[in-house]
């Protein structure tokens, strides 16, 4: 009884509404039927409607698709340096604007030219002695300050290797150093920091008092402005740029104390003027952003390690930090959320020391047990699954990962297809192999048009009916002598 009562309504309800659709249809006015307010909602990413609705959703311009970017694991160099000091306080590496790499290892200085690979001794001190401290000058010359156990700066001309003048005012080691122009500025174990003016006879301009331990921690920033110092009494303190004599005693204009431990890396940064990144010891283990304009600590993250070293990537925006304990790695944040991008492992103990490379894309970390270089850049290392092709002109089409090209390609052609054409060098391996010395359209392309030159490679690829080569990206394996060690450098 009560189902068709509620049958009737039913029918009620239906007959209503189709006499108000018959009066819509029969409506000489203009208008729609259907009006939405809005448009349809986007189906879900990769979401599959089993009645096979159509939905319709906007393009993503090509522009602001998400690249994938490739962050090798491994580092592309080794080097053995056991004579590295394991001090968390030293300064012991810089990378030069002209793309030369100084290391300090004991009582040595050693010059790395990284573009040629050459390897050359600038300077030893007396063996009771010990270099504490290296910086390049800014303004990509040949010039390098060199801070040493008994208190004093050297300033050397690397290209004649030669020796300019020494300049003292510590009475303590001299375990920081930064540029500014013509002003070399010093940190030292006895809480001092002194202005030098490399371009005149009385060289200390002013003395700084802000610090009551070792100044570990010290940089200019970008517009010369300011000097950061960083100190193990745990403060960091920010100061003006001071014009004066030795008896000037300038005050910071700021003096940070959120710091639990030693303030040893500190980095400004290069696109946002008067942020500063500063970076903690053991008990510590932060690192915070600051806007030295305001004074404002604009973010705090526990690395959870200790930070020995701190450096910005201009080419994606991004902090790279250097850790000891307990973890020994280098991890990659971006800004300004300070979110992990990358952990780059490979140490075995604590990470000191961090060199950028001039074009941004290798980030050079020296340990307490070797140095070891990361490319941060998204062209990574070899990508041995490449497809190859012989044209008719003899040049050769590859078709390539895009993040595998590199400065260097090889060819590789087995030794029993070209035994008796090949006018080439053998080895104990299984194949011949080429370097590239032309490469078109080099950049993210996934295939690429190369020409060899040789007449070995003519040959080889002027043959009738040629095999494939095999395409291999990166340098090509080599050893080299630094400071009588022997060191792999392969990809």
């Amino acid at each position: 009884m009560n189902r068709e009562e509620d049958k009737g309504d039913e029918v009620t309800a239906q007959s209503a509404a189709g006499e108000a659709l018959g009066r819509a249809l029969t409506d000489t006015e203009p208008g729609r039927l259907l009006q939405y307010t809005c448009k349809a909602p986007a189906a879900p990413e990769g979401y599959q409607n089993r009645l096979r609705i159509v939905y319709s959703q906007a393009k993503v311009p090509s522009s602001v698709k998400a690249n994938t970017r490739y962050i090798p694991q491994a580092p592309d160099r080794i080097l053995d340096a056991p004579d590295i000091l394991d001090d968390y306080y030293l300064n012991l590496v810089d990378w030069s604007a002209s793309n030369i790499l100084a290391v300090a290892l004991g009582s040595h200085v050693y010059l790395w030219n990284a573009g040629t690979g050459q390897i050359e001794q600038l300077l030893s001190v007396e063996e009771s002695e010990t270099v504490t401290s290296l910086a390049w000058v800014q303004s990509g010359g040949t010039h390098l300050a060199v801070g040493t156990s008994t208190a004093t700066v050297e300033l050397w001309d690397c290209e004649r290797i030669k020796r300019l003048r020494v300049m003292d005012g510590h009475t303590g080691r001299v375990g920081s150093l930064a540029w500014n122009v013509f002003v070399v500025s010093s940190g030292s174990r006895d809480g001092t920091i002194v202005h030098h003016d490399v371009r005149q006879r009385d060289h200390v301009i002013s003395t700084l008092n802000g610090h009551t331990q070792e100044v570990c921690g010290l940089k200019w920033s970008p517009d010369g402005r300011y000097l950061a110092s960083g100190g193990n009494d745990n403060l960091l303190n920010i100061w003006p740029v001071v014009q004066g004599n030795h008896h000037s005693q300038a005050q910071p204009v700021h003096s940070f104390n959120q710091h639990q431990a030693a303030v040893k890396g500190l980095a400004w940064c290069p696109w946002s003027a008067g942020v500063l990144a500063s970076g903690g010891g053991t008990a510590d283990r932060t690192i915070r952003l600051w806007n030295v304009n305001t004074g404002a600590n604009l973010n705090t993250v526990d690395t959870k390690s200790q930070v020995c070293a701190i450096l910005w990537s201009t080419n994606y925006k991004e902090l790279i930090s250097g850790h000891g304990y307990a973890n020994n790695q280098l991890i990659i944040w971006k800004y300004p959320l300070m979110t992990r991008v990358a952990e780059l492992t490979g140490h075995t103990a604590r990470v000191l020391h961090l060199a950028m490379s001039p074009d941004g894309t290798t980030v050079l970390s020296a340990g307490a047990d070797e140095t070891l270089s990361h490319d941060v850049d998204p062209r990574p290392n070899l990508d041995s699954g490449c497809g190859c092709a012989v044209n008719s002109d003899r040049s050769l089409t590859l078709d390539l990962h895009p993040h595998s090209v590199r400065d260097s390609i090889f060819i590789e052609l087995p030794k029993r297809d070209y035994a008796g054409a090949v006018r080439s060098r053998r080895d104990a391996t299984t194949s011949y192999q080429w370097k590239f010395t032309t490469i078109r359209d080099h950049g993210y392309a996934k295939r690429i048009t190369v020409r060899m030159r040789g007449a070995c490679a003519v040959d080889c690829l002027s043959a009738a009916s040629p095999p494939l080569p095999q395409v291999r990206c990166g340098t090509e394996p080599k050893r080299q002598v630094f400071s009588g060690c022997q060191y792999d450098i392969s990809t």
